[in-house]
């Protein structure tokens, strides 16, 4: 209690005290020497409303001092006692002019939000009042505004004060100062629609997912691909997908891919388009691939088209879909647009620029990707068959690409044999191909952080891997097993290798 008489004693002695700050000063180095423990004992006993006062001051210094202090002390104890405590003062922060004030009051809130969310219901004017944050003119302010809202509409109770009458006129006043603001509101309720299907059953209910929709048939080709990616976000939940189909929005974002290809202007909504239902085909991609024929002959067309932004966002939508098993089945029956995908992807890794190589054998490492159970003869036939399409003798390419000076290359090939690492087939590759037994237990040919890393990813495949003493024998599988074993950055002591250059 030494610490709690001491603090309060300092306080009592701010109002008159003809240098505010250096008392206030005090009271942060008895804050700063004690226990967390012993702080708890402070709030309780000890009346803050004289460093409130302090936070009206004209001295920037002394607000910002003061700031540093409450939140210091506040910190310190639950943030359900904090807002019993300060409702209040806080009501005060959050209309205050200066930033400091405002973020001091919005880190108290956003700490009751994720700790003890329920405090939040007991101060229902202060969440509205956080509301009116979302559209402040600093995104410093706007953030945690947002995240408080969010993280309140993650529980049942929550939903129901985020969505009352007076919270949704809130936000329909704050939506109208500007688009920026419209899209904070926006970004919440996606958030909070992906969180939960009754986040989502909410916030369409209040009419602003259909809101949300409604922009995306703007002219206005910015609020177009940022409505596009907000709604993209809400396909990669599994009930948002269901509920975006029921919705019948699905079919409309494909008769927007038809119209977008035949528009001059139309061809910046495409990548926004094909992201949407390449986020829909990660989790139904029989059903997107069987049924929305324009998505799959746009995505596979781009591969190959002039777009350079657009043919990024077609490679990583396949590689996306088929890093799953249903998404590879889904791919193989569209028969030979995958066949001629793979050579595309080959001729790309070989003659495009640095960025272009890396993004397809990172494609290539994901389609090929198989875990050990799903390693049926339906499935290690259909990755083999997709490796050999890339190009002639596929594994010396890449192997050569491995060996070139270019990390970034390096590290995204390795990945590739990762994936080959665990299947039958690509063991057998790998065994066959004279001296890469060698090169791959060779610690020297690594030397950044990176490159040391990747290539330690293919050395534990092959430790893990249930058939490698199968295919490259019980010798090689004891050298891999010390390798997995010293990790990625050992170093032999030169002792050692002095050692054994002696005695041979």
């Amino acid at each position: 209690m030494a610490a709690a008489g001491r603090v309060a004693e300092l306080l009592d002695s701010l109002p008159n005290s003809d240098d505010p700050k250096a008392v206030l000063e005090s009271v942060q180095t008895v804050v700063t020497t004690v226990h967390p423990s012993t702080l708890r004992d402070v709030i309780p006993n000890v009346s803050f409303a004289n460093i409130f006062d302090c936070l009206n001051s004209s001295d920037t210094e002394l607000v910002n001092l003061g700031c540093n202090v409450l939140d210091q002390l506040m910190s310190s104890v639950s943030p359900a006692l904090v807002l019993h405590n300060f409702k209040m003062e806080f009501n005060q922060c959050l209309i205050h002019s200066a930033q400091p004030v405002k973020l001091l009051a919005l880190k108290q809130l956003s700490r009751a939000s994720v700790e003890n969310v329920c405090s939040l219901f007991e101060v229902p004017e202060l969440v509205l009042k956080v509301a009116d944050h979302l559209a402040d003119d600093s995104l410093t302010v706007a953030k945690p505004a947002g995240i408080i809202l969010t993280n309140l509409g993650k529980t049942p109770d929550g939903l129901s004060a985020l969505f009352s009458p007076e919270m949704e006129q809130q936000l329909e006043k704050a939506m109208e100062k500007n688009d920026t603001v419209k899209f904070r509101v926006y970004q919440m309720v996606v958030d909070i629609s992906r969180a939960s299907p009754i986040g989502l059953q909410r916030s369409a209910e209040a009419g602003y997912i259909q809101q949300l929709v409604n922009e995306v048939h703007k002219d206005d080709i910015l609020v177009q691909l940022n409505c596009l990616e907000l709604l993209s976000d809400v396909a990669q939940e599994q009930h948002g997908i269901v509920f975006l189909d029921e919705q019948g929005i699905v079919g409309r974002m494909e008769d927007m891919m038809s119209t977008a290809e035949s528009d001059p202007m139309g061809g910046f909504l495409l990548p926004g388009l094909m992201k949407f239902f390449g986020g829909l085909a990660r989790y139904h991609p029989k059903e997107v691939c069987g049924k929305f024929n324009k998505f799959t002959n746009l995505v596979f067309h781009s591969v190959d088209g002039g777009d350079s932004s657009l043919q990024a966002t077609a490679i990583d939508t396949i590689s996306f879909i088929g890093s799953t098993i249903d998404g590879k089945l889904a791919l193989e029956k569209l028969g030979s647009q995958m066949t001629v995908f793979m050579k595309r992807v080959g001729k790309l890794i070989q003659n495009s620029i640095s960025e272009t190589r890396a993004r397809c054998l990172q494609a290539v490492a994901s389609l090929l990707q198989l875990k050990v159970e799903d390693q049926t003869a339906e499935f290690l036939a259909l990755t083999e068959n997709w490796f050999s399409h890339l190009f002639p003798k596929p594994f010396n390419v890449l192997w050569d690409i491995a060996k070139q000076p270019f990390s970034d290359l390096r590290c995204n090939t390795y990945g590739i044999f990762q994936a080959l690492a665990l299947q039958p087939w690509g063991q057998k590759l790998m065994n066959e191909a004279p001296g890469f037994n060698e090169f791959v237990l060779d610690r020297s040919t690594e030397n950044c952080k990176e490159g040391k890393e990747s290539k330690y990813e293919v050395i534990r495949t092959l430790a893990e891997s249930p058939t490698v003493i199968d295919s490259f024998g019980q010798p090689f599988y004891v050298r891999v097993m010390e390798y997995y074993k010293q990790g990625a950055f050992y170093v032999q002591a030169q002792s050692e290798v002095a050692l054994e250059d002696g005695g041979s």
